[in-house]
Parts: C-alpha cells; sequence; structure tokens
C-alpha cells in the first residue's frame, strides 16, 4: 500500500517562514547567572567570614522538547547529544539555515534581482545607498 504525499506552495512557504523567522528564545534562554565558586576537585570555597563566594558565569538553558512550538521544531535540522572530555553530556541544536531560508522567500517574492534604493541620515549626516542585485543576490 503507498500513502500519498501531497505538497502545496503555502505549505513551503510557511515552513521557509518558520525557519527564516525564528526567535532563538523560543529554544533557549540565555545569560549569566551567579553560582557558589568551586575549586578544581569540586569542594565549596567560603570566605574568611564563612560565606559562600559567588561568581558570574555564562548559561545557555534549553526549553524541553515537549514544551516547544511548531514553528520552533520547524527550524530545528538536528539535535545531537555527546560526551564532554570532563564526563559532561552536551546536547546540541543544529538549526536549518536562516540565511537560506530568507534567499528563498525573497526569491520567491521577487525581492532579489531588483534595484533597491534606501536615503535617510545617520547621526545628522545624510546618506544615499543604492544596491543593485542579479539573481543569485549578488551585487552587481
Amino acid at each position: 500500500m503507498q500513502a500519498e504525499f501531497r505538497v502545496d506552495a503555502n505549505a513551503v512557504l510557511q515552513e521557509l517562514a518558520a525557519i527564516a523567522f525564528l526567535d532563538p528564545r523560543k529554544l533557549m534562554s540565555w545569560g549569566h547567572r551567579q553560582v557558589q565558586a568551586k575549586t578544581s576537585s569540586g569542594k565549596p570555597i567560603f570566605d574568611a567570614g564563612g560565606a559562600a563566594v559567588m561568581i558570574r558565569v555564562p548559561y545557555v538553558d534549553l526549553v524541553p522538547s515537549d514544551q516547544l512550538d511548531a514553528d520552533a521544531v520547524r527550524a530545528i535540522q538536528a539535535v545531537e547529544k555527546r560526551t564532554g572530555a570532563d564526563g559532561t553530556e552536551l546536547v546540541s541544536i543544529i538549526l536549518a539555515s536562516k540565511f537560506d531560508a530568507l534567499a528563498s522567500l525573497a526569491t520567491h517574492l521577487g525581492l532579489i534581482g531588483k534595484r533597491i534604493e534606501h536615503s535617510g541620515a545617520i547621526a545628522g549626516r545624510a546618506i544615499e545607498m543604492v544596491i543593485e542585485t542579479e539573481k543569485g543576490g549578488q551585487p552587481r
């Protein structure tokens, strides 16, 4: 028995848009947080008064897969799990190319291969910019 599979233009455009316009905060949060300092052997460090020594460290926290919305899932190309040199389990999320998705959408919308003109002011200085592109997006 052979299943029938249909793809329409709207579905393709929705997939491309999900990749092109993904907000990475749908997949992860990042920043800095305070944690207690530890020695190389993992023992907590305390100051002379007995208070924990705190340090500021960067972090990235992934959103659990069951909490991702459909657009975030569409943008994921692969998920890889590996073990670091220190034995820590590491997870990598590989996203589909935002640039390729934008280029495909721009081609579909007729934005590539057109003359783009812009004028305005930056820091009080007038600017004028003209970019002419050929098919493929390369400046002429």
